[in-house]
């Protein structure tokens, strides 16, 4: 411990001293050191978040610091303390906060929202000052609108992933039956689902064994193994039955690493709040070029752009000119289409039925329409052939 000293290296210590000599002798100096900085720099960052310690029963609002250190000159984020509660509301957490506030930093509940609303009264009568409002957190708005987006989709995403997980989890014998139809042992990885953009990796696992999930499904239904009888194979049966699925999932994971360098870049402790307005324009401009007509993007600044009805069909570019994404559209490539055509033609009836049901088609068309599907099936150039020769799979277009 101390290898330059003959002497301190014969020191010794048990374990409720050095906890002792640590809590009280170690960190009072290093909290001394803590306070003379903050107090050097005028004003701080106060950033506090709340959650069960299950040890101890009580909530632990964890407190930490963000100011302008003199002595490094740059900004550092050091915790602080935490303090334990039995009720966490907004009275009960505004008399551990002080006077030289310049910001607060928390993640925007309503409990969160009216402890700012007491915080922002104490200080204007008390001290005549306000502090900086720059709205919630940014964080959790990118991904509750990930989360939002996909739930209203009706995709049921969320629950294929979850479900394909909890099928094998602690489940030897359904392990066993996947492995011995498909020849494979991997796996699917757990979703979680209040951690929806950390799910690309849940995804990607889902989709490299789709085909898997697909034969082992199959190998269930006619009941050459075990038949599950668990919400969760109910979930993943109706997903298998989908026939654009392994596009949605392959949409889903493009629009999820879309978003995630924007929160893998402010989670951080930098100061970063002086870019965060022109990244958050850049990222909704991203999205929203899918969708909406160029020419109606190029009219808009940075404050019309929050303004733009996007539920307006005439912004919307055609069905055909929609970016899906490159995974996406090869998942509903001709090419495979032609490769299985009566399982095609099944499925293009599940597709006629679906839009029956909708009222998007007349069911005396249905008939046409099937009769100019197998048409186009028949046009669509064989692995081979002359005229796929001429196919250009990342120019060419079904349509």
């Amino acid at each position: 411990m101390f290898p330059d000293s003959e002497i301190a290296k014969q020191f010794t210590c048990g374990e409720k001293k050095s906890a002792y000599l640590s809590v009280f002798g170690i960190a009072e100096h290093f909290m001394q050191l803590l306070k003379k900085s903050v107090s050097g720099s005028g004003l701080y960052v106060v950033l506090f978040d709340e959650s069960l310690n299950s040890k101890m029963q009580e909530k632990q609002m964890d407190i930490h610091l963000r100011f302008w250190n003199n002595d490094t000159n740059k900004v550092d984020s050091r915790y602080l303390t935490s303090e334990f509660l039995g009720h966490a509301t907004a009275d009960d957490m505004i008399s551990h906060f002080t006077h030289s506030v310049l910001e607060i930093s928390m993640y925007g509940p309503n409990v969160n929202w009216k402890f700012l609303k007491l915080l922002q009264e104490k200080l204007k009568q008390e001290h005549n000052s306000n502090l900086i409002n720059f709205g919630s957190c940014s964080l959790h708005i990118v991904h509750n609108s990930f989360k939002s987006g996909a739930e209203v989709t009706g995709w049921n995403i969320s629950s294929f992933l979850s479900g394909l997980y909890y099928l094998f989890k602690d489940s030897p014998a359904r392990r066993e039956d996947f492995t011995k139809v498909t020849g494979c042992s991997m796996l699917p990885l757990k979703f979680v689902s209040h951690r929806w953009l950390e799910n690309v990796p849940v995804c990607e696992r889902a989709i490299l064994l789709w085909d898997k999930i697909v034969t082992y499904v199959k190998a269930v239904e006619r009941k050459q193994v075990s038949k599950p009888t668990c919400k969760s194979y109910q979930a993943v049966l109706e997903s298998v039955q989908d026939t654009c699925f392994v596009a949605k999932l392959t949409f889903f994971k493009m629009i999820a690493l879309q978003l995630q360098p924007f929160l893998s870049q402010y989670q951080s402790n930098k100061p970063m709040v002086v870019f965060l307005f022109e990244d958050l324009v850049m990222l909704i401009r991203s999205l929203m070029r899918r969708f909406i007509k160029s020419e109606k993007l190029e009219q808009l600044n940075e404050e019309t752009l929050e303004k733009l009805d996007v539920t307006n069909k005439d912004f919307h570019v055609t069905y055909s000119k929609v970016e899906v994404g490159f995974s996406s559209e090869k998942a509903l490539s001709p090419v495979r289409m032609v490769s299985a055509k009566e399982e095609s033609i099944q499925k293009f009836k599940k597709v006629l039925n679906v839009l029956l049901n909708a009222k998007r088609v007349d069911e005396m068309d249905c008939d046409v329409l099937l009769d100019q599907y197998l048409q186009f099936l028949e046009s669509i150039p064989m692995f081979g052939s002359e005229k796929f020769s001429n196919f250009d799979k990342s120019t060419d277009s079904a349509d």
